[in-house]
């Protein structure tokens, strides 16, 4: 084809304007939101052109494998289209639902805090009930309630020394569903907080939420999950400090346009219910191994109101390796579907229109590793074997897609505010892709059962480990787009003459590359970082205010002769100057420690290093009473962390080779 009268033909002008559009929009997208939602409809346009033309146009005319597995690839694309047209028509919306204040509390109404529990250390545990004691709320209308599924007398033994109640059942049946409707039965409150046994509820948590209440009809009040240690994306390659985590697009972005259609997801903790809409809907539905989805879409449907506080007022430890989180994701995925089975959105009586949608469009969600899948597999087909998924030329394929595909990523970008964009939602998906995969069909096609369990958190372990079993599936796949890439260039060289075949191979070439450059990059999911302590320090600087040393020396006091540079609930990392010098600061000698803002704690120094102008010791606690525990907790929302903020994408950290060269660069 000769390049002059491609460039002249009607539809390179059509696809040149297309692209222009875009950008034009996003220029005045910086200066004019509305211009965002523009793009989001262009979007949609083009979407409707390409799959349009899929269908009409570009599927095998003959039976064959390749007409099979084009078929399976157009369904893919439409029903990932279909997701993008819901995403797009829920991130485009301003609408915000206020509660309507038509009843003022005369008094404050009574609250019951459930902690549920199954066999998290009590280290975890006590940090939340502490912190839960000290919300600030009419002490007289609240109790805070510990529902050990473990039924573990050391738990019981600490509720009991702090003031918290204790509450066990012989019969552990439907999990956590179970242990909270246990608990449930046996307290009174007329609003429900419910947190998980790692969520550290900050003081103001019920204040923040409990206004809402005023309006009757409010079922249920929820806010994001926030938390204070890495990822296993942050942590195993090495990007924490650069990178959200992985839930926060969903739980402080996505979550917030939800609740314009009343239809936020309850996620399983941090959220604040009325008793009576519980009730009304039968206590908390068992019928899957995760009530989460199912709570609150049931007390919507009965007409209550749902509202999202778009605040972190708890904070609670991430998933910290690949393999747990691919079995809490696997139990997520069969929980929704168990819930879709007993409780389809599309046949509950109650829920609106969009609300349905909405739900509809999260069960969807957890086809991606089978999406991802198709996407990985389908150059293979080509570029190996020359089975054609498209008939059609490379370059339609090109002027058609490439709009459609671009006002995607665009779109992302600019709702996102740089909270997530699709190098990371690339990445994040091939490392779960095979996996999820195969979750999702033995659970549709073989019904597989599941027992629930507890995400393990807060694991210590020496050293870095890679996890072959469950990277397996992931070398495999590289290796294939090896074999599929050298393939595509000796094709590419083999036919150089032939313009009419280079594009559909190049193509293809490139779709492999960015799979297999996701596939890579997963490949460092699968090592293990070592984690060296169960309890995350948190960088800080504090004055040490005084240090006891031991009482058989004189002159044992030393004031304001120092900074902490890091703490825990069990450890710290300190500063003194070399003035003290003459006091027996040596490993295995313990201390106490004033810290400003904290208190007083008992410790043992096991670190010691001689600077030239101080001295660095490593601390871990030995005595800790509850109120000065409960400060070290409380510090973790105060201080000025990315967390605290929605924090944002390095742009050094934005694409596949900076982060592909930066797990070599960066120290942990």
């Amino acid at each position: 084809m000769d390049i002059i009268a491609f460039l002249k033909s009607p539809e390179f002008i059509v696809f040149a304007i297309a692209i222009i559009l875009l950008f034009i929009l996003l220029i005045i997208s910086y200066k004019n939101k509305k211009a965002i939602r523009a793009i989001g409809y262009l979007g949609v346009f083009y979407g409707l052109v390409y799959m349009s033309w899929r269908f009409g146009f570009s599927m095998p005319k003959q039976f064959s494998f390749g007409m099979v597995f084009g078929i399976i690839l157009v369904i893919t694309e439409f029903v990932g289209m279909m997701q993008s047209l819901v995403f797009k028509t829920m991130m485009g919306t301003d609408k915000v639902i206020e509660p309507k204040k038509d009843l003022k509390f005369k008094k404050l109404p009574t609250l019951d805090v459930i902690i549920s529990t199954y066999n998290e250390p009590l280290f975890i545990v006590s940090r939340t009930v502490l912190a839960a004691l000290k919300i600030e709320y009419s002490k007289c209308r609240l109790n805070v309630y510990v529902g050990d599924d473990g039924s573990r007398e050391e738990i019981k033994e600490f509720c009991e020394k702090c003031g918290a109640h204790y509450v066990s059942r012989e019969d552990h049946s439907h999990a956590k569903a179970g242990n909270i409707n246990n608990v449930l039965n046996h307290s009174n409150g007329e609003l429900v907080l419910v947190l998980d046994a790692d969520m550290i509820p900050k003081k103001s948590i019920a204040l923040d939420m409990i206004y809402y209440f005023e309006d009757s009809k409010t079922g249920f009040v929820q806010s994001p999950q926030v938390f204070y240690n890495n990822d296993v994306y942050q942590n195993n390659l090495k990007v924490g400090k650069f990178v959200p985590n992985e839930q926060d697009f969903f739980m402080r972005n996505t979550q917030e346009k939800r609740a314009a259609y009343n239809a936020v997801l309850h996620v399983g903790s941090n959220a604040v219910f009325r008793r009576e809409a519980i009730e009304a809907i039968g206590g908390i539905p068992t019928a899957s191994i995760t009530e989460d989805m199912a709570t609150g879409m049931l007390i919507q449907a009965k007409g209550y109101k749902s509202f999202f506080v778009n605040k972190p007022l708890a904070l609670g430890l991430s998933v910290e390796n690949i393999s747990d989180q691919i079995k809490q994701r696997d139990r997520w995925l069969r929980g929704n579907i168990q819930v879709s089975k007993k409780y389809n959105p599309l046949n509950v009586k109650g829920l609106t229109l969009m609300q349905r949608i909405v739900y509809v469009d999260g069960l969807f969600y957890w086809t991606f590793g089978l999406q991802k899948m198709v996407y990985t597999i389908a150059p293979f087909l080509y570029l190996i074997f020359g089975v054609t998924l498209f008939d059609s030329l490379g370059l339609d394929i090109i002027l058609v897609f490439l709009p459609y595909f671009l006002s995607n990523i665009l779109y992302f970008r600019r709702v996102s505010n740089s909270t997530r964009n699709i190098t990371w939602s690339h990445i994040y998906d091939m490392a779960l892709a095979p996996h999820m995969a195969w979750a999702f069909l033995t659970e549709v096609i073989a019904n597989k059962a599941l027992k629930f369990n507890v995400t393990p958190k807060a694991t210590v372990t020496n050293k870095d480990h890679f996890n072959f079993r469950l990277a397996f599936p992931h070398i495999i796949l590289f290796a294939i787009t090896l074999v599929a890439m050298t393939f595509g260039i000796v094709n590419i060289v083999n036919n150089w003459g032939n313009i009419s075949s280079l594009p559909a191979t190049i193509i293809n070439l490139v779709w492999c590359g960015y799979n297999g450059f996701g596939t890579l990059i997963a490949l460092f999911i699968f090592i293990d970082r070592k984690s060296l302590r169960g309890s995350i320090r948190i960088p800080a600087t504090m004055n040490i205010e005084q240090v006891d040393m031991n009482e058989d020396h004189e002159g044992n006091v030393c004031e304001n002769c120092g900074e902490l540079s890091d703490l825990s609930d069990n450890g710290a990392s300190l500063t003194l100057s070399k003035l003290v010098n003459h006091y027996p600061l040596n490993v295995g000698n313990e201390v106490k420690i004033k810290i400003a803002d904290i208190g007083t704690v008992g410790a043992k120094i096991v670190r010691k290093i001689d600077k030239v102008t101080a001295f660095e010791l490593g601390v871990v606690f030995t005595e800790v009473d509850f109120d000065t525990m409960n400060n070290i907790n409380q510090f973790r929302f105060s201080s000025k962390r990315e967390y605290m903020q929605s924090a944002r994408i390095d742009k050094k950290h934005d694409s596949l080779l900076d982060i592909l060269f930066g797990v070599f660069k960066r120290k942990k």
